[in-house]
């Protein structure tokens, strides 16, 4: 068995297409981003926490059984959950 060596030399940095990140079109997604997250995520503390009144099986967004969360995991998967619909349009 032979073990071939693949040679990248020809793919330097100048050769190589790059967009760069830092556009101002992308720091705006990126602050309106963590807005709507920072948003979802205080909604969703406070729906988990009027949800830890509710017995387990009502909870909207409760952990799988045999996992146990603190309020902060559940409102992080809660809003990782729903966040990413909002940017489909």
């Amino acid at each position: 068995m032979t073990q071939t060596l693949l040679d990248f030399s020809h793919a330097t940095k100048s050769s190589v297409a790059r967009t760069d990140v830092t556009t101002p079109d992308y720091v705006a997604d990126q602050r309106q981003y963590r807005r709507m997250y920072a948003l979802c995520f205080c909604v969703f503390l406070l729906v988990v926490l009027v949800g830890r009144l509710l017995p387990r099986g009502w909870r909207p967004f409760a952990l799988p059984d045999g996992q146990r969360g603190s309020v902060l995991d559940e409102a992080r998967n809660a809003t990782a959950t729903v966040l990413p619909f909002v940017f489909m349009v």
